[in-house]
């Protein structure tokens, strides 16, 4: 089993001088994509991220936009992302790892990473996700040939990282992928979903001659699948009582694990600490409170799990980035 103790920083190298992201061209059509503003994420109690996708077509693609008062708690899931920051700059985790983002980067996400995405200042980015089902590139008992535009989502050897810096990939190309793989989910013209995957798969050869080849997909990936099962009843016993005081040494023995073990084993699945992220969990749930409720801001303290009302602005302030009064104004529930 794969263990990382120690977390890794990744930094930014210097961006390449090649044509990125995206084409001069392109620039009059921006406005083809309907950016959504983004308060966080929905997860389940066992902190998966779930996805309905088309029945004709396993894959959608998301424009979000959101800054830096947007806290997304760590999830898994159990389909592939592919992520590109189209503008501003921003902080991804991955697991154990850290990846400074800039404008024309990308990010690889596989089934069973935990990850999170932050803006790394107070102006908002841009980010295109593009989340597919991996049976529509590779179903057991296809080519074998398809699996290879499957590997670098499964295989991670040594130097492996989940960044790819603008440059690496051709910008212009990728946009106008991406492009075409949004006018053909929302027309839905004739041959759509055959349209989708062939530009989807467009994009994963690109990604897919970045990395090479080489390397064990199922195994590296089953690991991580492992690793989250092992967690699954900390993460639902977190979810139902994150109301409650907490004690680490409680999710230690729901993990079957020493306290010790158990927090370094937690922060390398998820990419935080497990006392961040009951915090977290803390936060969603005042955050639920103040959107759909008409309680005050004391009592929604206290009923999600803040020892004083003082201590719920300053926490949650730290996560928002305004206090509980006003994000409730500025939501229009004021």
């Amino acid at each position: 089993m794969r263990f990382p103790v120690k977390a890794q920083f990744c930094p930014k190298p210097p961006l390449s001088t090649k044509s990125t992201f995206p084409a001069v061209d392109d620039r009059p059509r921006r406005a083809v994509f309907n950016w959504r503003p983004l308060s966080g994420i929905p997860v389940t109690p066992a902190g998966e991220f779930v996805l309905e996708f088309p029945s004709e077509c396993p894959l959608r693609l998301d424009y979000s936009q959101f800054t830096s008062e947007v806290r997304i708690t760590p999830n898994y899931h159990s389909h592939i992302e592919v992520t590109l920051l189209y503008e501003g700059a921003a902080i991804f985790t991955v697991e154990n790892r850290r990846y400074e983002m800039a404008e024309g980067d990308i990010m690889v996400i596989g089934q069973g990473e935990f990850h999170f995405m932050e803006a790394s200042s107070s102006k908002p980015i841009k980010v295109f996700s593009l989340h597919f089902l991996p049976d529509l590139i590779h179903r057991p008992g296809s080519l074998p040939l398809d699996m290879e535009y499957l590997r670098p989502f499964g295989h991670h050897g040594p130097g492996f990282a989940h960044r790819i810096p603008a440059g690496a990939i051709d910008g212009p190309v990728m946009f106008d992928r991406l492009r075409r793989i949004h006018d053909e989910l929302n027309k839905r013209e004739r041959c759509w979903a055959l349209a989708a995957r062939t530009f989807l798969a467009d994009i994963l050869l690109e990604i897919a001659r970045h990395y090479g080849k080489g390397g064990k997909v199922s195994e590296e990936r089953n690991d991580r699948m492992l690793n989250v099962q092992r967690l699954s009843k900390v993460f639902n016993y977190i979810n139902q009582n994150c109301a409650e005081p907490i004690a680490p040494k409680k999710l230690a023995s729901l993990a079957n694990m020493s306290p010790g073990y158990f927090s370094r084993f937690f922060r390398a699945v998820t990419g935080i600490t497990p006392t961040n992220y009951v915090m977290r969990a803390r936060v969603d749930m005042a955050t639920k409170y103040l959107l759909n409720t008409t309680r005050s801001v004391t009592e929604i303290a206290y009923a999600s799990g803040f020892g004083s009302a003082s201590y719920f602005d300053r926490v949650f302030k730290g996560a928002k980035g305004m206090t509980p009064h006003e994000f409730r104004r500025q939501m229009g529930h004021g």
